[in-house]
C-alpha cells in the first residue's frame, strides 16, 4: 500500500463525512429562538382566548387594565415575530 490509499470507512480531515456532519448539524441558537418565539405567541394567544366572552369580544375589568394588557401583548407579539424571523434568517444564512 502506498501513502495515498486508506482503509474503507476512514476519512481524512475535510472529507465527505465531515461535510455531511456540518450540513446536518442543527445550530442551537436558531432552534432556541424559534422555540421561545412560538412559546410567546402561544401564551399570548391563550390569554386572549380566555378573555373572550360569548360574543367574541375580550372583557377587561377596567379601561386602564385593557390598555396596559393590550400594549404588553402587542410588544410581546412583535418580540416573538422578530425572534422567529431572526431564527429563520440565521438558519438560512448558515447554508449560504
Amino acid at each position: 500500500m502506498d501513502g495515498r490509499t486508506r482503509k474503507i470507512g476512514t476519512t481524512k480531515k475535510g472529507g465527505k463525512m465531515q461535510q455531511l456532519t456540518e450540513l446536518t448539524a442543527m445550530p442551537i441558537l436558531p432552534l432556541a429562538m424559534a422555540a421561545v418565539g412560538l412559546l410567546i405567541r402561544f401564551i399570548v394567544g391563550r390569554q386572549r382566548f380566555r378573555r373572550r366572552g360569548i360574543g367574541g369580544l375580550q372583557h377587561f375589568s377596567s379601561y386602564t387594565r385593557a390598555l396596559a394588557i393590550t400594549l404588553l401583548e402587542r410588544l410581546a407579539m412583535i418580540l416573538a415575530n422578530l425572534l422567529l424571523l431572526l431564527a429563520a434568517g440565521i438558519g438560512i444564512w448558515k447554508y449560504l
